[in-house]
């Protein structure tokens, strides 16, 4: 799919994954892209030699709470400036900007 690898003597493998794929975060991305080209209905179904009981983190938990009572405040859509540039959020969507929108003074970002 698109993803070289090289394989060490140990049996490890190091993937070089291009910057046209920004699908690619963790090491589960990879493994998906495998079942994919090996085949999902190819895969053998077994159960596993151990059983655990799966469970959400206190840090997803309180993502999740956090991300819950902003949306109920109001705060279900931002622009990041790093994204967005004055054109993008104002001449293209044909208003003006008024005085309630932030512009920062010195942005990373280069505006064109």
């Amino acid at each position: 799919m698109g993803i070289d690898s090289d394989v060490d003597n140990n049996g490890d493998v190091t993937c070089h994954i291009p910057i046209t794929r920004s699908d690619i975060l963790h090491a589960c991305d990879i493994a998906e892209d495998l079942c994919i080209a090996y085949g999902f209905n190819n895969i053998e179904f077994k159960l596993p030699s151990t059983m655990t009981i799966g469970g959400e983190t206190k840090l997803n938990k309180i993502s999740d709470l956090l991300r819950e009572e902003c949306a109920h405040a109001g705060f279900n859509e931002c622009l990041n400036f790093a994204l967005c540039s004055k054109i993008d959020i104002s001449n293209k969507l044909n208003k003006e900007l008024g005085d309630d929108v932030v512009i920062i003074s010195n942005p990373k970002t280069i505006e064109t």
